[in-house]
């Protein structure tokens, strides 16, 4: 098992690209609140907001052909 100690809004990107390097892994990915930015306040400052959407557009951008090809092999 591997645990990776990962910002919080970067934790699912960096999960699901672990996933995909190390399939066979079990790998667990512990979030950390920083930047004063946490689940529970980050759409309540600009800073978060963008923080945190930035983060999902990453996610989008980074998977999209990964995400493609997997339902082209799994159809």
């Amino acid at each position: 098992m591997t645990l990776k100690l990962i910002t919080s809004f970067h934790a699912r990107r960096c999960l699901m690209l672990y996933q995909l390097a190390f399939p066979e892994a079990e790998i667990s990915v512990v979030p950390v609140d920083c930047y004063g930015i946490t689940r529970y306040n980050w759409y309540m400052q600009e800073y978060g907001i963008e923080r945190v959407f930035g983060e999902l557009a990453r996610c989008g951008n980074q998977f999209i052909e990964d995400v493609k090809e997997y339902l082209t092999c799994h159809r």
